[in-house]
């Protein structure tokens, strides 16, 4: 099998959305021409991405579809969870995704907008009182196990200046996939989540926004795993997650 691994150029040297057609540059140059070359099948191929690769997977699956890091919830249930069970340790901590994304957009990640983000007050009031937005967030769609001991925010005001920046890629599916107009057509997808990951839940509500729209998905939940365990080469979860995408690839390919 052959991979390929795209050495993509990261933020603060570029933001939104160089890293996305810099990968989607590279994806349609082997499928229309290097295939050959590199020994592929062009009619079976595989992206996977970790993290922000992930992201970044799902984003360019529904560019290419179409060719014409959620990051509106910072209270959601995994996020609380994390918060309460482990105080900001870990590879991937809400302050940190918060001021990974500001970079990542171009706007001021000091500490002040870093707080003004875990807290959602980057959302804009119509954005929140947008009824596509309210149906693809809610947390009822998750799994009731994920929403035990979670509290419901209160009402939060929005930061007017912040909510304004941050609006144009609010619901942007090149940011936040989960916000893709048409998915029909898009292949099918594993999904994995992790127990301890503030990105859990997301994984969750793209995965019901696939199957919405009729696309096969496979999802994998590690209760135990934790964000960024496949950097860990001696991991038993490790092993376990790998095994398991060995064993899709080798039933789709």
């Amino acid at each position: 099998m052959t991979i390929v691994s795209i050495d993509y150029k990261l933020s603060p040297e570029v933001t939104f959305p160089s890293p996305i057609l810099e990968c989607e540059q590279v994806i349609k140059k082997i499928y229309e021409e290097e295939y050959e070359i590199l020994g592929i099948d062009k009619e079976k191929i595989s992206i996977i991405g970790d993290s922000a690769g992930g992201n970044l997977t799902a984003v360019i699956c529904q560019r290419l579809l179409k060719q014409v890091i959620n990051v509106t919830d910072f209270l959601s249930p995994s996020y609380q969870y994390y918060d309460k069970m482990y105080k900001g340790t870990g590879l991937l901590n809400p302050k940190l995704f918060a001021r990974m994304i500001l970079i990542y957009l171009g706007i001021d990640a000091g500490p002040k907008n870093v707080q003004l983000v875990i807290k959602n007050k980057h959302i804009a009031n119509e954005i929140k009182n947008n009824k596509e937005y309210q149906i693809l967030t809610n947390h009822e769609l998750l799994p009731k196990s994920f929403l035990e001991n979670y509290i419901e925010p209160d009402n939060y005001e929005s930061d007017w200046k912040l909510s304004q920046q941050f609006l144009p890629y609010a619901m942007n599916p090149d940011l936040n996939p989960l916000f893709g107009k048409d998915l029909h057509g898009l292949p099918e997808a594993m999904i994995i989540t992790s127990g301890i990951d503030i990105l859990r839940d997301e994984g969750v509500l793209y995965g019901k926004r696939l199957e919405s729209f009729k696309v096969p998905v496979q999802w994998f939940h590690y209760e135990r795993a934790f964000h960024g365990i496949l950097n860990m080469p001696k991991s038993k979860q490790r092993r376990r997650i790998m095994d398991d995408i060995s064993s899709f690839l080798k039933n789709k390919l």
